[in-house]
């Protein structure tokens, strides 16, 4: 033991072993976790998880709140604040389409023409939402004329 820090002191964690890394006794509840302790230590065993973990940890200070959106794949049924649409149209739905939540609702909104006819959405919002889209994996429709 020569480190004055407990990390330091921690045994190295071999890779795929998470059950005996730090012990027998070492993942007993509320042993202290070193940075030397696998992941599984943190109650981690998916991405999922850890991006979980990350967003509440940031939430509770105040680092702003956890996302609504972290499964794998933007779905239809996903709010709006799952694709990075421009501030321009965000704020243009808010404020003249406030029923317009998921992306169902804006597939619809374009689909029926009325999109183009909120205020502050031009040809350049237009094209930039059906970029967001399609990169999200959608097939935006044809907007009518």
């Amino acid at each position: 033991m020569t480190g004055t820090r407990p990390e330091e002191n921690a045994p190295s964690v071999p890779a795929g072993n998470a059950a005996s890394a730090c012990g027998a006794d070492a993942h007993a509840p509320g042993h202290r976790v070193t940075l030397d302790c696998p992941v599984a230590c943190i109650g981690v065993e998916t991405i999922s998880d850890l991006v979980r973990a990350l967003t509440d940890s940031a939430a509770r200070l105040g680092l702003g709140s956890p996302p609504t959106h972290v499964c794998h794949r933007v779905k239809m049924a996903c709010s709006l604040s799952c694709v990075p649409l421009p501030l321009r149209v965000v704020h243009s739905l808010e404020k003249y389409q406030p029923d317009v939540r998921t992306v169902a609702d804006l597939m619809a909104c374009l689909r029926t023409g009325a999109f183009q006819e909120i205020p502050r959405i031009g040809d350049e919002s237009v094209k930039r939402t059906k970029e967001v889209l399609r990169a999200a994996g959608f097939s935006p429709p044809t907007i009518p004329t």
